[in-house]
């Protein structure tokens, strides 16, 4: 079952497995639930997918009675093929440059207002350097960054490229991969581009939004920052300024995605997961 919607319009099904002893399994795509009759869908579950343990840590606390069942943590399988067809005019307006990309919905929960606000604050040091956003975004939040970018005299180093399903392709040019989703507005389940960066050997500044600070390790792969504007332009500066720092942290990022992140390695974790366990669904 991907969500609870699914599992309220299949308690027939998910009956019918329990007593012919099969299992039931769940995956939180989103963290946690505010749905009042997840309580009574929990005994007919037999195994809880999570995509991070910060997912698990805050589903438990909403949702203790969780604990019972099994609780497997296992992430999105992502495939990150780098050798996808180029766009000659992306690569043109891309290649040699210093480039800061933004990839996801271009939103006021995701913190691109935050993000332009901190790109003011290091463009005056940085002249070389493009702010790239990626993804769609609303009428409304789009004329008010386009004021904001107006007013500060950078229509010409900030670049809306809307929706692309070939997001991976501007990943490939980037300097610094950035994810302003603030905890205040929104916490992220899981972080894919965040991921997809990482296979490239992308370094990614972040603030502290719900699995982001799992998967970007501090002074390590990244850096997580504060809530705020100023703290995430100190970040995107050290990136800019400390090239040994900035190239380190890529490849630890590649590193670590290697570890963690693969497709065969999240594959061989389903593989395990789904092998005949009938101790386990009988302990439920």
């Amino acid at each position: 079952m991907p969500g609870i919607s699914t599992g309220s319009s299949s308690l027939l099904a998910a009956l019918l497995y329990r007593v012919t002893r099969r299992r039931v399994i769940h995956h939180f795509h989103d963290l946690g639930t505010n749905n009042l009759l997840f309580p009574f869908w929990i005994p007919l579950v037999t195994d809880f997918i999570h995509n991070t343990e910060f997912g698990y840590e805050d589903i438990v606390q909403k949702l203790p009675a969780i604990k019972r069942k099994r609780n497997i943590i296992v992430p999105y399988i992502l495939e990150v093929d780098p050798r996808v067809p180029e766009d000659p005019e992306a690569r043109r307006l891309l290649e040699g440059k210093r480039n800061i990309f933004f990839v996801g919905q271009i939103s006021r929960h995701k913190g691109v207002d935050i993000l332009v606000e901190a790109f003011k604050l290091v463009e005056r040091q940085h002249p070389d350097v493009m702010l790239h956003l990626v993804g769609g975004c609303g009428d409304d939040f789009r004329h008010q960054l386009d004021r904001e970018i107006s007013s500060a005299g950078l229509s010409d180093r900030v670049k809306f490229w809307g929706f692309r399903e070939d997001a991976i392709q501007f990943l490939r040019y980037a300097h610094l991969y950035v994810h302003s989703s603030p905890p205040s507005r929104f916490h992220e389940s899981f972080g894919r581009s965040v991921v997809e960066a990482m296979a490239l050997g992308v370094p990614t500044a972040c603030f502290r939004s719900g699995a982001l600070q799992e998967i970007v390790v501090h002074e390590k792969t990244g850096l997580v920052c504060d809530e705020s504007a100023a703290s995430l332009a100190a970040a995107l500066n050290r990136f800019l300024t400390e090239i040994n720092f900035r190239n380190g942290s890529g490849g630890n990022a590649r590193r670590r995605y290697e570890e963690l992140y693969t497709a065969l390695v999240v594959r061989d974790r389903w593989i395990r997961f789904f092998k005949p366990t009938r101790e386990a669904i009988q302990q439920t």
